[in-house]
């Protein structure tokens, strides 16, 4: 009885690391994407302006 209720406590510590870990790894490529998307942005209006002058 014991020894399940350490296992069943273990795994859902696991669980929790992972689920955690997951959302902050969401985060850190979505803040990536729109660091991305933000320098494409720069370099393409860049872009237009050199063309234009």
């Amino acid at each position: 009885m014991l020894f399940s209720l350490i296992v069943a406590l273990v795994v859902s510590l696991v669980l929790g690391v992972l689920y955690f870990k997951t959302l902050n790894d969401i985060k850190r490529d979505e803040l990536k994407d729109a660091m991305d998307r933000a320098q494409r942005l720069k370099n393409k209006r860049s872009h237009k302006d050199l063309v234009g002058a």
